[in-house]
């Protein structure tokens, strides 16, 4: 392929890469610290240890459905399970949240 057929084919990659790019972006207020994703990929969990939450958001329109901000302790990290049915978040008080379910969760402390 010529260098100008490879050029034109770039340019073309990066015009329609553009607009898929600017709708999938999230613009937080929080300092963000660990983002994991559901192994479905439904949804997307943004830890904040600045705001000491976790926001749950939907991945197909990205519009935050879940916040879980602890009664104690701060919040360190969240990661779902394999299958997307829970959310474990990890507090600095050494105990793990379980939250069950798909947003609305319902919640289990394990020390």
């Amino acid at each position: 392929m010529s260098k100008e057929k490879a050029l034109i084919c770039m340019m073309l990659l990066l015009c329609m890469g553009s607009p898929w790019c600017l709708r999938n972006t999230l613009n937080l207020t929080d300092t963000v610290t660990k983002v994991d994703f559901a192994i479905d990929g439904t949804y997307l969990a943004v830890t904040s240890i600045s705001a000491n939450a976790v926001y749950v958001y939907d991945t197909i329109n990205y519009f935050k459905v879940f916040t879980y901000v602890p009664t104690s302790g701060t919040v360190m990290v969240a990661r779902f399970c394999r299958n997307s049915s829970i959310l474990a978040v990890g507090r600095s008080d050494g105990q793990v949240v379980l939250l069950n379910g798909k947003p609305p969760f319902s919640s289990t402390v394990l020390d």
